[in-house]
């Protein structure tokens, strides 16, 4: 798929048809799928630029290398290679599918979305109400956390710009920000991402910044636009 206008608009449009456990799990949907002419090993800022679909980036807005994502069963090598969507490099340095409910689990062997390791085996993530005082997992993607203080699965607060954010250790609650807005957990309030065109800096541990979803950090402002990585 070439990446033009009406590419990128049924790209964003497919996106409200994910479920939340796939959002969760980073799942792309197929109409997101561009690919361009550069092979493997060329430089890049977007998979969209590579053959194989994929770009291998360690900080946002910065240039990576093409990588072509291997088939599952594939020998990998977890510190540089990527697999298929819905894959991962298991210990075995294989690519395999991540466990389905029921089916056993550990550190280096992950559940699917939706699902957490409960022990030695996956199960759906707990709702609301649910105990979680044994550190199950509650489901984030209903808005769930597990509550300190109740060791319940109870729901998060949303706030707007300029509110209190961030945990209340008296009773435990959590409230996050609303869309647009992150909780500075110093200042204790939501303050609004930085728009296209603002300022911005890369967090130096995790290579990300604080622009709005959708925009990078390039070249020290937040844009639309990649890196061309010539």
């Amino acid at each position: 798929m070439t990446l033009t206008p009406a590419a990128l608009e049924s790209c964003a449009a497919s996106f409200a048809s994910l479920s939340c456990a796939d959002t969760l799990a980073g799942v792309q949907p197929a109409a997101c799928g561009a690919t361009g002419n550069r092979a493997d090993g060329a430089a890049c800022s977007a998979g969209s630029q590579c053959k194989g679909g994929a770009c291998r980036t360690t900080t946002e807005g910065g240039c990576g290398t093409c990588v072509t994502p291997l088939a599952a069963s594939a020998t990998c090598d977890a510190t540089k290679d990527l697999c298929v969507q819905g894959l991962f490099c298991s210990a075995a340095t294989r690519c395999e599918a991540p466990a389905h409910s029921g089916e056993p689990c550990s550190a280096t062997a992950p559940c699917a979305g939706g699902l957490f390791c409960d022990g030695a085996a996956c199960a759906p993530l707990l709702g609301a109400g649910a105990d979680c005082s044994a550190g199950q997992t509650c489901d984030a993607g209903a808005g769930l956390i597990c509550n300190g203080v109740t060791k319940k699965c109870a729901a998060t607060a949303l706030a707007a710009t300029g509110a209190a954010c961030g945990l209340d250790t008296t009773n435990g609650d959590v409230t996050l920000c609303q869309a647009g807005a992150q909780c500075d957990f110093a200042a204790g309030h939501c303050v609004a991402q930085l728009k296209e065109g603002a300022a911005c800096t890369l967090d130096p541990k995790t290579g990300t910044s604080t622009c709005t979803a959708g925009l990078q950090c390039v070249s020290g402002a937040c844009t639309t636009h990649y890196p061309t990585c010539d």
